[in-house]
């Protein structure tokens, strides 16, 4: 495959092993803070057809560091390169807010968790009733059948 960019006269094998490198050796935090770094939204370029509806509404410029530039890759050249999965960077895109920053999910609550004051009334609720003796005992667990004395369980 030919890509128009051309970036393969900018980055050699050696800064392809040098990036992947640096990349695994940050945190998960880090890593998407890196890649937040190295991606770019841009407007859709094209013809303004008002009566058409896009599926997209922004478009994505990759870019990878090399020395001290800049060299824009395509999204195929840039996940190769740092061994990322398609589903990993659309996360990725997906946790970003309208500003460019990466939004801090919150702490999931199983959906049946039940409120703290509801458990504590329920409890009072139970305590409420009388405390009686268990009337169940193991030394004689002898079972009659009314009328048939004579057949044990």
């Amino acid at each position: 495959m030919q890509c128009a960019l051309r970036y393969r006269h900018h980055i050699s094998d050696e800064n392809q092993q040098t990036l992947l490198t640096y990349y695994y050796s940050l945190s998960k935090e880090a890593k998407d803070i890196y890649l937040l770094s190295l991606i770019k939204q841009c407007a859709i370029n094209g013809r303004d057809r008002s009566d058409y509806k896009r599926k997209r509404q922004c478009s994505w410029k990759y870019f990878l560091k090399t020395n001290a530039a800049e060299v824009q890759v395509c999204q195929e050249f840039f996940l190769c390169t740092l061994a990322i999965s398609h589903s990993r960077l659309e996360t990725l895109r997906k946790k970003l807010n309208k500003d460019g920053q990466l939004e801090s999910t919150p702490a999931h609550q199983p959906a049946t968790t039940v409120p703290k004051a509801m458990l504590n009334n329920v409890r009072q609720h139970i305590e409420s009733f009388p405390a009686v003796e268990s009337h169940y005992c193991r030394a004689n667990n002898e079972e009659t059948i009314p009328g048939c004395e004579s057949i044990s369980a």
